[in-house]
C-alpha cells in the first residue's frame, strides 16, 4: 500500500486534499492512533477525520459508501462523509486516495455504565439492519486469516514466543465456537474507545466502518465488551457487562446459544485485537507502548477462562 510516509508530506497531502472543500484553513494534523494513515485534521470551521486508501482499494471506498448511505437512511449515529464542491466523495492524487468526515465535536468516552449502555444500544441498533446482497463482505479476521498469521511468525523480524504459542493455541481452541450456526448479519468489527466518538451533549457516535463485514452478530458483542467491560486488573467487570447487554438486547433479543457461546466470543474478541496488532506493525516494528498491550490481552484471555457467566 502507498503510504504518506513523512511528515513534510503528509502535511502536503492533507493540505491539497481540504483545498477541494469548503472546509475552512488546516491549523493541526495528527494521526489517529499507533501507525494509522487516518488523520484527525483541525480547520478554522471545525475537526474531521481524513482517512488515506492506495488504489487497489478503490471498489472497497465505493462499498463503503455504499454503506454509509444505508446508514444514513436509517439515521445509525455515524461520521459521514463531506462531498467536495464538485460533488464527489473520494479525493484522489497520484496513487493516493482520501476521504474526509464530518466534522466532529467530541472524545472518545470514559468506561462507565452509562457508556457501555449506549454502546450497546448502538451495536444493538447495527445488528437489527437487513443487509442489501451488494454489502455482504467477509468478515476479514476469521481462523483461516490467524492460521496464515501463525505461519508469517518464523519469518518476524520481532519475534514474541510467548506470544506466539498463545495465540497459535488460542486460535485452535475458539476455532469450535466459530463454527456454531449463530445469527449472521452486519459487523462493525472494531467496536473499541478510539472508535466511539461522544460529543459535548453526550451524543455517540460510532466511527470507522473501513473494516465492516458480514458475520456472526456475537462478534460485534464480544468485540464491545473488551473495549468497554474491562478492568484495569484485565477482569471482566459484571456490572459494564450487564449495562451493555441489557440495551442491546431491547434492539435484538440474544438466544439462548449465543448466551452459551458469549464466553468464547468475548475471548474472541480478545484475540481479534492481538490479531489486529500483530498484522499491523508489531512484527516488523517495535513500539513498546503496543507490545505492553498486546502482553495485557494475552493476560485478559486467561482470565476469562476462569469465568462463568450467569445470564
Amino acid at each position: 500500500m502507498e503510504h504518506i510516509t513523512n511528515q513534510e508530506n503528509r502535511v502536503s497531502f492533507v493540505r491539497e486534499a481540504f483545498l477541494y472543500y469548503d472546509l475552512g484553513r488546516v491549523k493541526s494534523i495528527r494521526s489517529m492512533f499507533h501507525d494509522s494513515q487516518d488523520y484527525r485534521i483541525e480547520t478554522s470551521k471545525g475537526k474531521f477525520i481524513l482517512r488515506t486508501f492506495s488504489s487497489p482499494q478503490n471498489n472497497a471506498l465505493q462499498t463503503e459508501l455504499n454503506l454509509l448511505a444505508l446508514l444514513s437512511s436509517v439515521n445509525f449515529p455515524t461520521a459521514y462523509p463531506v462531498a467536495q464542491r464538485n460533488g464527489d466523495y473520494i479525493y484522489s492524487s497520484n496513487k493516493l486516495h482520501a476521504i474526509i468526515y464530518e466534522s466532529l465535536q467530541g472524545e472518545s468516552p470514559k468506561t462507565t455504565p452509562a457508556t457501555a449502555n449506549e454502546v450497546g444500544r448502538i451495536i444493538g441498533k447495527l445488528a437489527t439492519l437487513t443487509v442489501p446482497y451488494d454489502l455482504y463482505r467477509k468478515n476479514s479476521f476469521n481462523i483461516e486469516a490467524c492460521l496464515s498469521l501463525c505461519q508469517s511468525f518464523p519469518l518476524a523480524q520481532y519475534k514474541y514466543p510467548e506470544v506466539f504459542a498463545f495465540f497459535k493455541r488460542q486460535t485452535e481452541y475458539l476455532s469450535g465456537a466459530l463454527n456454531e450456526d449463530l445469527p449472521f448479519g452486519l459487523l462493525h468489527t472494531k467496536v473499541l474507545p478510539q472508535h466511539i466518538s461522544v460529543n459535548p451533549r453526550g451524543q455517540f457516535k460510532l466511527l470507522n466502518f473501513e473494516n465492516f463485514g458480514t458475520g456472526k452478530l456475537l462478534m460485534d458483542i464480544g468485540i464491545a465488551i473488551n473495549g468497554f467491560c474491562i478492568t484495569k486488573d484485565q477482569e471482566l467487570d459484571f456490572g459494564l457487562l450487564g449495562a451493555l447487554l441489557d440495551s442491546y438486547t431491547q434492539e435484538r433479543t440474544l438466544l439462548e446459544k449465543e448466551y452459551e457461546l458469549l464466553p468464547f466470543y468475548i475471548q474472541l474478541g480478545a484475540h481479534n485485537i492481538i490479531y489486529d496488532h500483530l498484522q499491523n506493525g508489531m512484527l516488523s516494528k517495535k513500539n513498546l507502548t503496543q507490545v505492553r498491550h498486546v502482553y495485557e490481552l494475552v493476560e485478559r484471555c486467561k482470565n476469562f477462562k476462569k469465568i462463568v457467566l450467569h445470564l
